[in-house]
């Protein structure tokens, strides 16, 4: 993946939000393209780590760029 595409701007970041024990950590990862040879932006997309109940939640967005030669795998569990 790659933080610099063509046109857009990237954004990588996190924020916390809640009050103990219920608090919120979101990752972003905005307006990335799929690898370097993409001159566009691909994909943003959140992680999500709940406080106390031990969720992850992934939220993902397509952007306006299409895919170039990528593939992604997701893997979860204790």
């Amino acid at each position: 993946m790659d933080g610099r595409p063509t046109g857009s701007t990237a954004f990588a970041g996190y924020e916390v939000t809640g009050t103990a024990p219920n608090r919120v950590l979101t990752v972003e990862w905005r307006n990335w393209e799929w690898n370097y040879a993409k001159g566009s932006a691909v994909i943003s997309f959140q992680t999500k780590l709940y406080e106390g109940t031990n969720v992850i939640e992934y939220v993902y967005r397509s952007e306006a760029g299409t895919v170039n030669s990528g593939y992604a795998t997701i893997v979860t569990g204790k």
